[in-house]
């Protein structure tokens, strides 16, 4: 009975013990989801401005491969306030901004509540950018970074007005037309001729103005529709997005002249042969133009004009258009005036197009700052330079250097065989190599990207030989040491050679280090040679430099030399000279030396010395003393170093020792005895000789009298 109970009781969970289950399962649940996937912080996020409130989750655009928040703008510098949902975020984790060139910040981030953050920002010149990404770094409690990305789609939207007072066109002019309005810089203008029926069209930007251009090819009334895009998606009034804008329509009046005008099949004829080869074209068949019949080209509509070109007819084309030979015999520019079609020197028609010399680059040659015209092309990050093109057909054609936008053609040189150009290269500019593009296509030459190559001031390097380190530039003067060099250490401070507008390249450096003994006989010599330094992080061209052979190590001398710097000999010198490597520069490098000694404050010695007429006084005996014979002194000195020269002693010495007072006199009464004195002594002449004639004063103790006694008098000191 009770193992029955027991049984059923097992059996028969509880409603507890469901729940348990039931939870366990659900954290699980939960647990398996979010460490199975990357989760962001960021649940959601708002952008506020001046006139709307836009939600990611409720507005979001799938732009290409991006989820971005599309909302309206004002300006090109707008500011904007982005509110954060972060309700996953872990107290202890840090979230900051990442900073972009993009946008300025205006209000740092801060939580406004547990779960939301908020920042203000300033779009910096929309213009030039269309997606602005806004990067959050967040740093867990265990240190690991992740950056979280989020992506905004600012646009305006453009106001178009067309007002013009003269309905009229004429067949075969051009007429513009000023757009006004605001935000017209949204507006897609290619400068690109269109073609619409009965008409050519082209949208210009220039300087924040719109203008339109016509060109009429039918008579009578013309209804002008063009279609405007804009650069930027913006909401339509369906909701969806688009880059269609509104239909400009206006009814224009197109009238004939004198003359009927003849329209070409292309506006631009290249004469890829030169004069005189024919080409094949089709126009516009004329009601007076007979076949199989050569008519002439000028530039006027009188007599005597200049001969253009002769255009032989072929063949009448089903299309209405005439198959024709264009022998050209100069060249002409829709901007000189209107062509006519004359029948000998009667005008037939009259037309106008571009005939032109195939556009070709035979040479080029670049001016440096300061220089003379070479064709060696490099160039230098942030140089200005101008470039000279030499060839045919150039003063209309595109000139472009791929990369480079700060372009401006000198109108005052230009011709059809020569164009100059004004440029600046970015200084962050990424690529090795510059194609001269001509109409944009590549024209066969390149400028090539070389780094600075200059050599800089030696302030970078520093000298620590127990002081501390300091650049070597500051050591202008012999150094005197007062103790033992422990080690002399060069380091280099990559982060000093270049600034934020002045670039050197990498230095390249040789050093030569010179041990000494204290007669300044050489005792070791080592020679460092290719020392690279290159430039720190600091620098813009960071990124861009070889560093494979870059020295960035400190050089230890005691770890390169046999001998080691506190092993020298008292006095001994060390000198380490470091100069820039005259085969990497064009000009004249810079050269910098330390000069350390190691100091001493005094030496010691053992001096011998045979003093002569000394005045001696025993203590407690009369009179001035008795004068000596010649006596030797044995005496161990101290000499003492002036600080402020090299190796130079004070003029005088102390010491201690023993004197045998008349050693020489070797009579009965010669009152010869042996003392320990000490003596200070005063050099007249020069401490250093071998002989010299001190001048001693001391006082000691006779061993043979028992007395105390002092000594004043000449000697001769002999130096082994």
């Amino acid at each position: 009975m009770t193992i029955g109970s027991n049984f059923a009781i097992l059996t028969k969970p509880s409603f507890l013990v469901y729940f348990r289950i039931f939870f366990l399962l659900l954290l699980f649940f939960v647990f398996d989801k979010s460490f199975g996937q990357d989760i962001s912080p960021i649940s959601d996020f708002t952008i506020r401005t001046d006139t709307q409130v836009v939600r990611f989750s409720k507005e979001k655009l799938l732009l290409q491969d991006r989820w971005v928040l599309p909302f309206v703008v004002q300006s090109k510098n707008a500011s904007l306030e982005i509110t954060l949902e972060v309700p996953l975020i872990d107290a202890e984790s840090e979230i900051e901004l990442a900073k972009s060139g993009d946008f300025t910040i205006v209000d740092s981030l801060e939580f406004i509540s547990e779960s939301e953050l908020r920042i203000k920002i300033r779009l910096n010149n929309l213009n030039q950018t269309d997606l602005v990404g806004v990067n959050f770094k967040v740093v867990s409690a265990d240190k690991k970074e992740k950056l979280i990305p989020i992506y905004i789609y600012p646009y305006a939207v453009p106001v178009v007005q067309w007002k013009t007072s003269d309905d009229d066109l004429y067949i075969g002019e051009e007429k513009s037309f000023e757009l006004i309005g605001s935000k017209l810089e949204e507006i897609d203008a290619s400068n690109i001729w269109e073609s619409a029926p009965g008409f050519d069209y082209r949208l210009r930007q220039n300087d924040d103005r719109l203008r339109l251009y016509i060109l009429p090819r039918q008579l009578g009334n013309l209804d002008i529709k063009i279609p405007l895009k804009t650069r930027r998606l913006h909401k339509k009034w369906n909701g969806k997005y688009s880059s269609d804008f509104e239909i400009l329509n206006h009814r224009f009046l197109v009238k004939g002249g004198r003359l009927s005008f003849i329209t070409f099949d292309r506006s631009e004829i290249i004469a890829e042969n030169g004069i005189g080869d024919p080409i094949e074209i089709q126009i516009d068949k004329g009601r007076v133009l007979n076949q199989k019949k050569t008519y002439r080209i000028e530039n006027q509509q009188e007599a005597g004009g200049t001969l253009i070109a002769e255009i032989f007819t072929r063949s009448s084309l089903a299309n209405d258009k005439m198959l024709c030979w264009l022998k050209p015999y100069g060249y002409h520019r829709i901007s000189e005036g209107y062509l006519y079609i004359k029948d000998g020197d009667d005008a037939k028609f009259i037309c106008n197009f571009n005939l032109i010399q195939k556009s070709s680059v035979a040479k080029v040659s670049i001016l440096h700052e300061g220089g003379d015209w070479t064709e060696s092309l490099s160039i230098n990050p942030g140089e200005k330079f101008d470039i000279r093109l030499e060839g045919k057909g150039l003063q209309r054609s595109r000139i472009n250097l791929e990369g480079i936008e700060d372009l401006l053609k000198d109108s005052t040189v230009s011709t059809d065989e020569i164009v100059v150009i004004h440029a600046r290269l970015p200084q962050d500019f990424n690529k090795r190599k510059i194609s001269v593009l001509l109409n944009k296509r590549p024209s066969g030459f390149e400028l090539s990207v070389r780094e600075f190559q200059l050599p800089r001031n030696l302030d970078f390097v520093s000298v620590d030989f127990g002081a501390g380190y300091k650049p070597i530039t500051d050591f202008n003067k012999t150094i005197l040491y007062p103790k033992a060099i422990p080690n002399i250490v060069i380091k280099f401070n990559n982060d000093k050679i270049e600034t934020v507008n002045r670039f050197y390249g990498k230095q390249y450096l040789t050093m030569d280090v010179n041990l000494y003994n204290n007669k300044k006989e050489l005792i070791e010599y080592k020679r460092f040679e290719n020392i690279v330094v290159c430039p720190g992080e600091n620098s813009l061209r960071y990124l861009f430099y070889d560093n494979r052979d870059c020295n960035s190590a400190e050089i230890s001398l005691n770890n390169q030399m046999s001998r080691k710097t506190q092993d020298l000999p008292d006095w001994g010198r060390v000198e380490v000279i470091v100069k820039s490597n005259s085969l990497k520069y064009n000009t004249v490098g810079f050269t910098q030396k330390i000069d350390i000694i190691e100091q001493k404050k005094y030496s010691f010695d053992i001096d011998i010395s045979f003093p002569a007429g000394l005045l001696i006084q025993k203590v407690g005996e009369k009179g001035l003393g008795n004068l000596s014979g010649i006596s030797t002194a044995i005496v161990g000195q101290f000499s003492f170093f002036r600080p402020d020269k090299i190796e130079r002693y004070y003029p005088f010495k102390i010491g201690a020792g023993f004197i045998a007072l008349n050693a020489f006199n070797f009579a009965e009464n010669s009152n010869r005895d042996v003392g320990l004195v000490a003596l200070g002594s005063v050099f007249p002449t020069k401490m250093n000789a071998r002989f010299s004639f001190p001048l001693y004063i001391g006082f000691g103790y006779l061993l043979k009298d028992a007395k105390w006694f002092y000594i004043l008098g000449p000697g001769i000191q002999v130096r082994f």
